[in-house]
């Protein structure tokens, strides 16, 4: 009898530890460990924590209500033929254009952003799409 390796059995497992919804109205928020599921704002240890890769709603959806510093972004548009705009913005008094912003995403197309200190999002962030089709996965701490 030939034994699997250790890395196949050991991925198969923390695999099954996260169980990601199809749709849910606002952002779940994971930490790195993919343990510990977070309501949207509420965490307050500092991080990193993740979004679940989703849609991307057609109307301003919180990712988080708390001043957080974005990591990376990663933004996926599969559909076969429309491009898609992208409104990525924190929360302050006046909203500001995070990275990302009013880019247009075009049909098969991913987009990533990576910021290893960290870009402010003063007051949280929003993020939104011209159109359906867009998928995203936000990293951040708070």
């Amino acid at each position: 009898m030939r034994c699997k390796p250790v890395y196949f059995l050991l991925s198969a497992f923390l695999c099954s530890l996260v169980v990601q919804p199809a749709n849910p109205a606002s952002p779940t928020i994971i930490d790195r460990t993919g343990g510990r599921l977070l309501p949207t704002g509420s965490a307050s240890f500092g991080g990193p924590l993740e979004t679940f890769s989703q849609a991307v709603p057609t109307s301003a959806t919180d990712i988080t209500a708390s001043t957080a510093h974005i990591l990376g972004v990663w933004i996926h548009n599969p559909t076969g033929g429309s491009s898609v705009t992208l409104t990525f913005k924190d929360k302050q008094g006046t909203p500001q254009p995070l990275p990302l912003d009013g880019q247009v995403i075009a049909a098969a197309q991913d987009v990533v952003f990576n910021a290893p200190f960290g870009v402010l999002a003063q007051g949280g962030m929003t993020i939104s799409a011209s159109g359906a089709g867009l998928s995203y996965e936000v990293v951040f701490t708070h």
